[in-house]
């Protein structure tokens, strides 16, 4: 018997030595590592089965498929760098690097799929700009000024001299022995280098505002001024400059480059081609709405836009209009480009220098996603419908067909916000974005709405004369109105107008109107309230607001600076030259023989006019003040001064060139615009929210306006919005006539929302958590509420239990057996040392489980318990930053801001597991999850629909060193990234995977000789 248990144990040993007692092969302990993609192929049953060679794989290994939305299968490989690529610029086979901290780094691109380091050389400061002329590279740092380097010796580069500046520095450009540096706040600099051991400075060069960017084009300087759009300086045979032409780019123009013999402006979000002689208005060539615009570079037909999520690239057509477009997804943002040698170099903030071939616009679509009205807030799928809260349109339905674009069947201007007022005949006059005219009375101590009149697009401006009413609308010109009738106002006509209205006042008869970029245009209106156009003084900068006082005409430009004119007889405007030069201007008002003006954040300003000399206008007093925001109104001898969040200031003018303050009147949520009648002051708070206070006592009338949804749930045909600082109870029933069945303020501004039966459970701000009542959703009342510690942004209920995302203070467990004294049970915060950083932002509840996406730590996994307990179990770290999630069948979609799309298997909730991300253009704000898609709202007004992250169903080891996978197809056609990890590691392969009528795979794709 002990013989047999000998023999026995011994074969065992022999069977585990020869590696046969296993029918698979034993599984690597070896880091994963994925040599290739031998194969793809169609299964019986219609999946995909691919097979992979490599080695560290095993049991616990997965493999799925992303959509390659980012085109990030185009990448053959990456320069790793620990700094930040600023700038970058090319000679022969050098690409020179400025990078912060390690200074100017040169590599070797003589093979240009494979380019190399050669040197590098450790620069003070951050080094931002990089030229080249012959054998020497000039870096800008933003403090350190300019670094001239000898790089004839590309193994060893040498610093031969610097040159210090008193400003920081925001742009480079180079032209034979000269370099033009922007420095400061309105200047740029003529440098000689001729001996670049001791650079010299020729000139300094005013411009009219700051400088942000420079480039050479021919023998011109085209440099980018920060509000006045592009400046073009002639470049003289010495390298001086001669006067500069100016061309209006609208917004603020932020990267500029010579192309095509005319030159493009870059803004935040659009790209403008100027022609050659900027005879033309600059043509639109590219929008974004989704990303920001950083860099701008250019290639023989083709422009590189770098964004905080990859390279857009543009290839116009011959109009220059419009053209092809294309998408690169990065890491980290791009701020340098360059493309040289048939590849594109990309600087990514976060990994280093990216190359690839340049890129096949056929093969490199950008994502457009569904455009909607607005900016979508919040969103949310049920059956064939889609409803958006979106900013300024209110509440928005769309039909869903198929895939095809969703089809508008309703909107509700619930939230439209004011932009102007005026007041006269008795009554409040409140222009809305919606394209609405709102008479509003004050009735005791309350506000009143006792007429709505529809307007033919947005109104600017409301003045009020002599029985009156004037509104300056941006595409009906100005508009009159009788007031014969103050609760109807009765249309007389109007006029039209060359530019939009933007402002509008009085001298006598006579109206001034400042039409933005056409310029001052004055009117003479009869008694009966006809206009007549008398003259329209051109501009070169935009008008925004006009003040009058006596024969002078104040005028306020979007720039900031003010102009002066003398009115004449006939209204001829007559521009006095000399005007003074003061900070940015935001707001003006004239009063008691003098012009106030709000100087940014230096204080108030008294102008008085004067006939010395040729200026017209003196400051003769200034008065501190700490915000800069808000408008400026005179009512007999009073002075009114909007001041922020300290309220409306008052100060008299019994002495004009010296306000004296006598009040200051608290606002809630501060002002920026007030109307004072003879017993009360109507404060617009911001553009959402108006307060009433009488002048004997300081009482708040109800909040008339809400702003744009932020969330809202579903009860039947019932919609529970959440907007502003109010929940509104909308009829969907019928979503072409939307309308609001009932309304309730909430004591603060809300963050989520959830309904449960007839009761709506709010996380409401710093307000905490409120109950409301929706028995009768013409009465919504609150019956409920419990103050919490944090920011109550999220709400969602199990059982008897609300679970309230808190921001920093974590996640409340609040009681709500008894609804109308709901009672926190407990709080779950993170341990140290995440807790620090934990910042809840959204939750969602399975019934056991519960998942939070907490901004810096990613998703954290809770089990909860029936008596409230509750403890953390899982925790994965995400990209990006977690702003929101959802729960489909064992998955948790996390959209991560700018970390894209995560999906999480969470079948096994204390282990929480990555299966793939989605890049996408642009911040990922919230994501939905359908049938086979998610349905994704990023930053902008696109709503984006994308295929689903596949898991394959499968996994199994043939023989050593092979794995096959079977997956199912995806729901759309393109580029697929082949994800694979397990315990020993993970690896992507971008693109491996071209599903289309037949799946293929690239050739070598996952090769070490393609990725290294």
């Amino acid at each position: 018997m002990k013989l047999r248990v000998v023999l026995l144990v011994a074969g065992c040993a022999l069977l585990l030595s020869s590696g046969l007692w296993f029918a698979r092969p034993l599984p690597e302990t070896s880091p994963l590592s994925v040599r290739a993609l031998l194969s793809v192929e169609d299964a019986p049953d219609g999946r995909i089965r691919v097979a992979l060679a490599g080695s560290g794989f095993g049991r616990q290994t997965h493999v799925s498929l992303l959509p390659d939305i980012g085109n990030q299968h185009m990448v053959r490989g990456e320069l790793p760098f620990s700094g930040m690529i600023n700038g970058m610029a090319r000679k022969d086979n050098l690409l020179l690097l400025a990078n912060s901290p390690d200074g100017l780094i040169l590599c070797d691109i003589s093979q240009p799929s494979a380019p190399s380091v050669l040197a590098s050389l450790p620069l003070p400061g951050t080094e931002w700009n990089v030229a080249v002329v012959g054998s020497l590279a000039l870096i800008t740092s933003v403090k350190s000024g300019l670094q001239l380097v000898d790089i004839s010796d590309p193994s060893s580069p040498q610093l031969l001299g610097t040159l210090a500046f008193d400003g920081p520095v925001h742009g480079l450009a180079c032209r034979r022995d000269k370099a033009y540096v922007a420095v400061g706040e309105r200047d740029f600099l003529i440098i000689d280098f001729s001996d670049p051991k001791s650079p010299e400075v020729l000139r300094k060069v005013s411009t009219p505002d700051r400088v942000v960017d420079l480039a050479i084009s021919g023998d011109r300087l085209l440099v980018a001024d920060d509000h006045y759009g592009l400046l073009i300086f002639p470049i003289r045979q010495n390298g001086d400059v001669g006067s500069f032409s100016h061309i209006k780019v609208p917004g603020q123009t932020r990267q500029v480059r010579g192309w095509k013999g005319g030159a493009l402006a870059m803004t935040r979000t659009n790209l403008y081609y100027v022609p050659d002689g900027g005879g033309e208005t600059p043509r639109a060539l590219f929008t974004t709405e989704h990303d920001k615009l950083i860099s701008l570079e250019v290639g023989d037909d083709t422009v590189y836009l770098g964004t905080n999520h990859g390279v857009l690239l543009v290839r116009p057509d011959s109009s220059f209009r419009s053209g092809q477009q294309g998408f690169i997804a990065t890491t980290g943002s791009v701020r340098a480009v360059s493309a040289a040698a048939g590849m594109l170099y990309i600087g990514d903030a976060r990994t280093g220098l990216k190359y690839l071939p340049l890129p096949d616009f056929d093969k490199i679509p950008v994502v457009e996603g569904f455009s909607l009205l607005g900016s979508p807030a919040f969103f949310t799928v049920t059956g064939n419908r889609l409803l958006v809260a979106t900013q300024p349109y209110g509440l928005v339905s769309y039909r869903l067909d198929g895939r095809r674009e969703p089809i508008l069947d309703g909107r509700l201007y619930q939230n439209w916000s004011i932009v102007c007022i005026g007041q006269g005949a008795g009554r409040f006059f409140l222009g809305s974005n919606a394209g609405e005219l709102i008479v509003v009375a004050r009735v005791g101590p309350r506000l009143e709405v006792r007429n709505r009149l529809s307007l033919p697009g947005q109104p600017r401006a409301i003045v009020v004369r002599d029985g009156i009413l004037l509104v300056a609308d941006d595409l009906g010109g100005i508009l009159c109105f009788s007031l014969a009738d103050p609760d109807h106002p009765r249309p007389l006509g109007g006029l039209s107008t060359t530019g939009r209205p933007h402002g509008m006042a009085f001298s006598g008869r006579t109206l001034l109107v400042a039409e933005g970029e056409a310029g001052i245009r004055t009117v003479e209106m009869s008694p009966d309230g006809q206009l007549r156009s008398l003259q329209l003084r051109p501009m070169d900068q935009s008008v925004v607001a006009l003040a009058v006082s006596e024969d002078r005409v104040l005028a306020l430009l979007r720039s900031g600076q003010l102009a002066l004119f003398r009115l004449r007889p006939g209204g001829r405007l007559i521009l006095l030259r000399g005007n003074l030069d003061l900070p940015r201007v935001t707001a003006i008002a004239a009063g008691a023989g003098c012009f106030y003006v709000r100087l940014g954040r230096s204080g108030l300003g008294v102008l008085r006019p004067t006939s010395r000399g040729r200026k017209g206008v003196e400051l003769v007093w200034n008065i501190p003040l700490t915000n800069s925001v808000g408008a400026l109104r005179t009512v007999g001898g009073t002075l009114l001064v909007a001041d922020g969040f300290s309220g409306v200031r008052f100060f008299s003018l019994a002495v004009p060139a010296r306000p004296e303050q006598v009040q200051v009147l608290s606002a809630p949520k501060g002002a920026v615009d007030m109307l004072l009648d003879n017993e009360s002051l109507l404060v617009l708070n911001d553009k959402y929210y108006l307060s009433l206070h009488s002048l004997a006592w300081p009482e708040r009338a109800p909040v008339l306006l809400g702003d744009g949804g932020l969330g809202f749930d579903l009860i039947g045909d019932l919609v529970v919005l959440l907007s502003g600082d109010r929940l509104q109870v909308i009829d969907l029933s019928t979503p072409g006539s939307m309308r609001v069945l009932g309304s309730l303020p909430l004591p603060a501004q809300p963050g989520g929302i959830k309904v449960r039966g007839n009761l709506a459970y709010v996380a409401c701000g710093r307000a905490g958590l409120v109950v409301v009542d929706l028995g009768n959703p013409r009465l919504p009342l609150m019956v409920g509420r419990l103050s919490l510690a944090g920011m109550a942004r999220s709400v969602v209920v199990e059982g008897s239990y609300a679970l309230v995302a808190s921001g920093r203070a974590g996640l409340a467990v609040v009681n709500i057996s008894r609804p109308r004294e709901p009672k926190l049970v407990r709080r779950l915060q993170l341990a140290a040392p995440l807790k620090d950083m934990s910042d809840f932002y959204d939750v969602r509840t399975d019934g056991r489980y519960v998942y939070i996406a907490d901004l810096e730590n990613g998703l954290v996994v809770a089990a909860l318990r029936k008596d409230g307990t509750i403890r953390t179990v899982g925790h994965l770290q995400t990209y990006g930053r977690a702003r929101s999630l959802s729960l489909r069948e064992g998955r948790v979609y996390i959209a991560d801001l700018s970390g894209g799309v995560q999906a999480i298997d969470v079948s096994r909730p204390s282990h929480p597991r990555l299966i793939g991300r989605i890049v996408v253009p642009g911040m990922a704000k919230q994501v939905l999850p359908g049938p086979d898609f998610l349905w994704l709202r990023a930053a902008g007004s696109r709503l984006f629909q994308l295929p689903d992250v596949v898991e394959a169903g499968s996994v199994s080891l043939t023989t050593r060193g092979r794995l096959e996978a079977v997956l199912s197809r995806p729901a759309a056609d393109g580029y697929y990234t082949l994800r694979i990890s397990g315990p020993n590691g993970e690896q992507e392969i971008p693109g491996a995977i071209h599903v289309g009528s037949s799946p293929s795979h690239r050739s070598g794709a996952g090769t070490s000789e393609e990725r290294p």
